[in-house]
């Protein structure tokens, strides 16, 4: 059984739409890690229970970092946080043919790579809806 706090849903109350890219809000790892934390499983569920009654849906999961390290760390590393996501929903029980992941590393980024709090913006999972 899964447990939500309405505070902690932060994926749109209302429908999706395809082709518009989300950034999930509390799907967090540690530092040059790939592993989720705790707190990034209520969202997870929470978009794992939507696709689940859309069947028709496929997604792809984009990761990012910031500018930090060497390049090519940062883009494996991307994948395999956008893959960790994916993983995590195929356990749930999603068909893992309708998932896709990339990993961008530092090459998209939403906010200044000079501040730490940009930096922590650039470090992001998203995700997209594809009918």
């Amino acid at each position: 059984k899964r447990v939500t706090e309405e505070s902690d849903v932060t994926l749109p109350k209302t429908e999706m739409k395809s082709n518009q890219i989300y950034t999930f809000k509390n799907v967090l790892f540690d530092i040059d890690k790939a592993e989720l934390l705790k707190p990034s499983i209520t969202e997870l569920d929470n978009l794992f229970e939507y696709l689940s009654k859309k069947s028709n849906l496929k997604i792809e999961i984009y990761g990012h970092t910031d500018n930090s390290g060497i390049e090519k760390r940062n883009r494996e590393l991307s994948h395999q946080r956008a893959k960790a996501v994916a993983d995590y929903l195929i356990l749930q029980g999603l068909d893992k043919s309708k998932i896709q992941t990339f990993g961008f590393g530092s090459t998209k980024p939403i906010s200044d790579n000079t501040t730490e709090k940009g930096r922590a913006e650039n470090r992001r999972v998203e995700f997209k809806l594809i009918e």
